[in-house]
């Protein structure tokens, strides 16, 4: 399928990208026409359909820096879909990224802050946050991706930022 992929992207993107990128991450690589993909690409606005070259379920920031730079080298456009519902580019002929399994969720109840990653939704922060009697303010839409909210943004103490370059975090 990977010769494929090289037509539908219109790059240079050979079967030995696909399983160098493969490698690369520890998430699924997934081609159009392959187990999962249909379900890695589904969005929750209809009218929004995603048609990537390629999809990299991202386990983590390292995924993300190793698909974005693998991207990079093709010349493949980059979208990136986080948890619940969103407007996505298409990602027709690109990379897409998918954070669903991005689920790390970490409280500091002295800090009073949380500490998640973009594929967790709010209502899985919730139940860990009330353990410490906080309660982060998102509404009637639980399932909305955390990371995808306007409140995130709007109170946001720190945002990790990952990219095809080395990590910077916050505060170092």
């Amino acid at each position: 399928m990977s010769a494929d992929v090289s037509r539908t992207a219109g790059v240079n993107w050979g079967p030995e990208d696909v399983e160098a990128l493969r490698r690369a991450v520890q998430g699924p690589v997934l081609e159009p026409g392959s187990e999962g993909y249909a379900a890695e690409c589904a969005t929750f606005n209809l009218n929004c359909g995603l048609r990537p070259a390629l999809v990299v379920g991202a386990g983590g920031a390292t995924d993300v820096r190793a698909a974005v730079r693998s991207a990079v080298r093709q010349g493949l456009p980059v979208a990136v879909k986080s948890a619940a519902h969103q407007i996505v580019a298409s990602a027709e002929g690109g990379l897409l990224i998918t954070t669903d399994r991005m689920k790390g969720i970490s409280v500091d109840e002295r800090g009073r802050t949380a500490r998640v990653e973009a594929g967790v939704r709010w209502s899985e922060v919730l139940p860990r946050t009330a353990e410490f009697g906080l309660a982060p303010i998102v509404g009637s839409a639980p399932e909305v991706g955390s990371s995808a909210t306007r409140w995130a943004a709007a109170r946001a103490r720190c945002w990790a930022a990952v990219s095809a370059m080395p990590p910077t975090m916050c505060g170092g």
